[in-house]
Parts: structure tokens; C-alpha cells; sequence
């Protein structure tokens, strides 16, 4: 096996359930504990958003298929976006 399938497996992994949701849940943490009252309530919309807004459009686009090439939305990769895009942000600020 090649260097580069392995480093592109070890990323991939990233985007797992398993990894995401605790992930979510230290950010949510960190938020409740350090941040002034109320500052989580935006952390945790976003999240029940992007997993019930890709939950509706599974649901949508197994009801009813308008493209053959449309494929369904992948809710790993918008996990993945919310939740390392809120940490960078929070590093960066």
C-alpha cells in the first residue's frame, strides 16, 4: 500500500460519526463552561440544522429521484465541515 492511500484513509477517518459527535460535544463543553451565558445555544442550532437539515434531504431525495446523477447528500462531510470549520474559527478568533 502506498504512502499516499494510507494519508488519504487517516483523513477520511476523520469524517467518521465517531470522531465527530464527541468532537461536537468538547466544543459544546468548552462553550457551556468558558463562554458567556447563552453562547452555546448557536453551536448546538447549527448542529441539530445540519443533521436534520441532511436527514430531510435523504429523505427528499430517495422520495422522489430527479437526476440520475443526483446522489444523495453525504451527512459525514457536512458534519465534518461544521465541526472543524467551528474549531478553526474559534482558534482563529
Amino acid at each position: 500500500m502506498s504512502w499516499t492511500i494510507a494519508a488519504f484513509g487517516a483523513v477520511t477517518k476523520l469524517g467518521n460519526l465517531a470522531i465527530l459527535v464527541p468532537l461536537s460535544a468538547v466544543m459544546l463543553g468548552w462553550q457551556l463552561a468558558l463562554r458567556p451565558k447563552g453562547a452555546a445555544w448557536p453551536w448546538l442550532a447549527a448542529c441539530l440544522v445540519c443533521a436534520g437539515g441532511i436527514g430531510l434531504l435523504k429523505i427528499l431525495f430517495y422520495a422522489c429521484l430527479p437526476y440520475s446523477e443526483l446522489r444523495s447528500p453525504s451527512g459525514h462531510t457536512s458534519l465534518s465541515t461544521l465541526v472543524y470549520g467551528g474549531f478553526i474559527a474559534v482558534i482563529a478568533a
